[in-house]
């Protein structure tokens, strides 16, 4: 089973998979990358508790 920290950075680089073309600003800055991170990890810790 991967950590937390590895399945956020996983999906942040599926994010950033599928939305290269359309969205690749969103998905280089530091902000906007620990702020999806951040969101990421809520929507998990949330399914988990639940």
């Amino acid at each position: 089973m991967l950590c937390p920290y590895c399945v956020v950075y996983l999906t942040v680089k599926r994010i950033e998979a599928i939305a290269r073309p359309r969205l690749s600003y969103m998905c280089t800055t530091l902000p906007s990358r620990v702020t999806i991170g951040i969101a990421i990890a809520c929507i998990k810790l949330n399914n988990i508790l639940h």
